[in-house]
């Protein structure tokens, strides 16, 4: 199968769990990579990614959507860096800004591989432009309670009173 490297476009997709500034692990041990899930708004779109060899999915919700990635480290080892992020006017804006739901468009890089008996096209996420952002304010980790009292343990002196609650 002959395939020359390409960029490919993919416009006014949404952005799930993005990850554009930390690497997170991905299914191989060890090998981390920069990503997000983007689902396409229209059955169009998503056939367009289908016929330029992408592995189109679909949710529980019946969405179809593209996992993309870019690897945190090339082929021979040397960082790889993030995928450049811009908003629409294509200024560098903030990655750790992106929350879930925000449109995007996306540059990938695809070039085809023949190794270790395995062919295909591989796609590489190269940039990200933020065209309609739902900013991300935060997760679970960082909520915190009010105070509301009660609930404390008093320390005993002595280590016969916690035995004789049994």
């Amino acid at each position: 199968m002959e395939f020359t490297p390409r960029n490919l476009k993919l416009e006014d997709v949404t952005c799930d769990f993005p990850r554009f500034v930390t690497p997170k692990e991905g299914l191989t041990p060890g090998k981390r990579q920069y990503e997000c899930k983007a689902k396409f708004k229209t059955a169009e779109a998503a056939k367009y990614a289908e016929d330029n060899h992408l592995n189109v999915k679909t949710d529980a919700d019946g969405i179809k959507y593209v996992s993309l990635k870019r690897n945190e480290l090339r082929a021979n080892g040397e960082p790889n860096g993030p995928p450049r992020v811009v908003d629409g006017n294509n200024k560098n804006i903030d990655a750790s800004k992106i929350g879930n739901g925000s449109t995007i468009n996306v540059i990938l890089y695809q070039l085809a591989y023949d190794t270790a008996g395995r062919k295909g096209i591989f796609s590489s996420l190269t940039a990200v432009q933020v065209t309609d952002l739902v900013e991300y304010t935060g997760s679970a980790n960082e909520m915190q309670f009010d105070i509301v009292g009660g609930g404390s343990i008093t320390p005993t002196d002595s280590p016969n009173e916690a035995a004789d609650l049994f």
